[in-house]
């Protein structure tokens, strides 16, 4: 084969790369001069390609400093390449067009010989004024959202405290009615007022809920960092199911609440998270078990954090509806919906507190099995040795209902 033929063969490929690359290339000597330019490159300026060869890149391809002005060669930020030897990859620069108006270009410099020293330099880069004003709009549309998000929860945390107050003014006069008829000996009147109540406070809990979504979202919802007993406050939750449990039928237990000693957190907000979750099982589960863990630590943690597992027997969720649980007023299916009843926010509510405490929840299930739901929280202090004589009460031993 003749070497001519082949480096002439060689040469030519070269050649159609450079002209085929979507995207300018040059070639610059340490002088500043194009000593190559591929038509994209020059198209991009507003030349051709046989025009800028053996001029100066900061002539024919003026760029802006980063005081605005143009740069002159001194100090250019594209020439780096020769003065540290190494290259620049996916930098930005503002090249002028031959109508004088800038233009955004993402670049990137690599010196072009092998020997340590760079006598020359190859260039790419692209046009990116397009991306830019695509970037600019999503920031704009992401501005607007958290506007919107702002006014809505503003809006949603007026309304609430609208409707809470004269809601809260009849349940009050409910209950002071139900006192009076049992005191007269009215049964069927009591049970029509504990109707109301009983109602009213489904509808305060629920307007409770939107409230402090609204706070979340709005980020005006404190959280609080106090020492306190777990089992205490596991025993705590149990006892407020209690009733309901037996209503369903389900048997209710606790497991490892006794050895979980305290921790340093908002025992508010994480026992609000646990009646979610205690009042969802209790309601997709009849004739059943529940069951209430708490684990101290996780895996490779052992005692930095504190898990909370709530599961139950009942009739579970399909793999399809896992993802969508934790999304405000979201459902398991319209069916599920319909027969069981809620707003899907509870569920919502408590992946935001949990998030709120620097925690996260987590849903596990296997439709007609059960489901579980795991909280895991920060401990924020380790299990107290001396605080063991006030943990061996009645909160040490598993809870039934």
């Amino acid at each position: 084969m003749n070497p001519s033929s082949e480096l002439e063969r060689l040469a030519q490929r070269s050649e159609l790369v450079l002209k085929s690359v979507a995207e300018g290339i040059v070639g610059v000597d340490r002088a500043g001069c194009i000593i190559f330019a591929n038509e994209w490159a020059a198209r991009a300026i507003g030349r051709e390609a046989a025009d800028v060869i053996g001029r100066d890149a900061h002539e024919v391809a003026p760029h802006l400093a980063v005081d605005g002005g143009r740069c002159d060669g001194v100090a250019c930020a594209l020439f780096d390449v020769f003065r540290g030897g190494g290259g620049t990859f996916a930098a930005e620069a503002q090249f002028v067009g031959s109508d004088g108006v800038p233009f955004p270009v993402e670049y990137s410099c690599v010196p072009a010989s092998g020997d340590g020293s760079a006598e020359w330099a190859v260039f790419s880069f692209r046009n990116i004024a397009g991306r830019k004003r695509i970037e600019a709009k999503l920031k704009e549309t992401l501005a607007e959202a958290q506007r919107a998000s702002r006014a809505k929860s503003l809006f949603l945390s007026s309304m609430s405290h609208e409707l809470r107050t004269p809601l809260t003014a009849i349940i009050g006069y409910a209950e002071m009615l139900i006192d009076d008829m049992h005191a007269a000996g009215d049964a069927s009147r009591e049970r029509d007022l504990e109707r109301i109540r009983s109602s009213g406070r489904h509808l305060l809990g629920l307007i409770d809920n939107v409230l402090d979504i609204a706070r979340i979202e709005a980020g005006r919802m404190p959280v609080a960092s106090e020492a306190f007993d777990v089992a205490a406050l596991v025993d705590g939750v149990g006892m407020r199911f209690r009733d309901r449990f037996r209503e369903r039928g389900n048997r209710f237990r606790v497991e490892g609440g006794a050895d979980a000693g305290s921790m340093q957190g908002d025992a508010d907000k994480l026992g609000r998270i646990l009646q979610h979750l205690l009042a969802n099982a209790n309601k997709f589960c009849e004739n059943g078990e529940i069951t209430l863990e708490v684990r101290r630590g996780g895996a490779g943690d052992p005692s930095g954090r504190v898990e909370f597992v709530v599961s139950d027997t009942g009739i579970g969720i399909a793999p399809e509806f896992l993802g969508h649980l934790f999304e405000p007023f979201a459902q398991a299916d319209a069916t599920a919906a319909r027969r069981f009843g809620g707003t899907g926010l509870g569920l919502a509510l408590s992946a935001k507190l949990a998030r709120l405490m620097q925690g996260s929840i987590a849903a596990a299930s296997t439709l007609g099995a059960g489901s579980r739901f795991t909280v895991s929280v920060p401990a924020g202090r380790s299990p107290a040795g001396e605080d063991r004589g006030e943990r061996d009460g009645p909160g040490a031993s598993a809870t039934r209902a």
